[in-house]
């Protein structure tokens, strides 16, 4: 758990979901990055995931095949 978190369910205080380590380190620097960047244009942060959400959307579609059906 301290790894990966708990992932998107809600605690028992109506809190957030605990964030593990290795889901912290690209947040944080995401954070930052969006720091620097929202200043020069509030929409730049939004443009920025969008395309990288379309890059991944990419990927998954070119990166991931029907597994074949055996021979009967």
């Amino acid at each position: 758990m301290a790894g990966i978190g708990q992932g998107m369910s809600v605690g028992a205080s109506g809190g957030g979901h605990a964030t593990g380590f290795l889901a912290f380190i690209p947040a944080s620097l995401g954070s930052l990055v969006g720091g620097f960047i929202y200043p020069l244009n509030p929409a730049y942060p939004w443009l920025i995931h969008t395309g990288f959400l379309g890059a991944a959307l990419v990927f998954t579609v070119l990166a991931v095949r029907q597994p074949s059906r055996p021979e009967q």
